[in-house]
């Protein structure tokens, strides 16, 4: 129905302006989670298909309560901050924080 998909909608945007808020605060000089994990997107979401989607997670399909999902975060945002971590670390990937030109050097 429309109004399920608008009230997603407005989700969807708030949680985005959050984000872009949290990006453009004055003491955001420093490490960001935000930029971190958006420097390795596609790390972070092939887990997220292997988590959603993949045969080791395949009996939780639609069966967690809002709760539960909820609980689940505390295992998941750490999994996806120690795998892009671990990811750098293996290729030698440095990407500066705040940089005009967001260049990905390998050595």
């Amino acid at each position: 129905s429309p109004h399920f998909f608008l009230v997603r909608l407005g989700w969807v945007l708030l949680i985005i302006y959050g984000a872009y808020k949290w990006s453009t605060r004055a003491r955001a000089t420093g490490w960001s989670p935000l930029i971190f994990l958006g420097q390795a997107s596609l790390v972070v979401y092939w887990i997220h298909m292997e988590i959603v989607y993949g045969r080791p997670f395949h009996d939780f399909s639609r069966a967690l309560e809002l709760t539960e999902a909820a609980t689940h975060l505390l295992w998941v945002v750490p999994l996806m901050f120690g795998a892009v971590w671990m990811w750098r670390q293996r290729f030698r990937i440095f990407v500066p924080a705040r940089s005009s030109n967001r260049v990905i050097t390998a050595e």
